[in-house]
């Protein structure tokens, strides 16, 4: 079982992300609120979760970008829908 302290620090970093999920999100950043060095935060970030910080951001955008495609009332392009999850294509957001 995880140390609970390491275990908060990556719920912090979770929520972080999620609070800035529209914006760009560097790595220093997302340490930072852990309280711990970047390599040891990002260590403990993939052991708990299974997945790198960047890997969980894009599959984060991505459900998010799902979630609106699948609504019955999707009237936006596809398009506009990627840009708002923060990718910077169609062609990245299809891949």
């Amino acid at each position: 079982m995880k140390d609970l302290d390491q275990v908060e620090a990556v719920i912090r970093m979770q929520d972080y992300i999620h609070a800035h999920i529209h914006e760009t999100i560097s790595l220093e950043a997302v340490c930072r609120v852990s309280g711990y060095s970047q390599r040891h935060a990002l260590r403990m970030f993939k052991a708990l979760l299974h997945k790198p910080v960047f890997a969980y951001i894009r599959d984060l955008r991505l459900r998010m970008a799902a979630g609106q495609l699948i609504r019955p009332e999707y009237s936006r392009g596809i398009l506009d829908i990627a840009l708002d999850a923060g990718y910077e294509s169609h062609e990245g957001f299809t891949k």
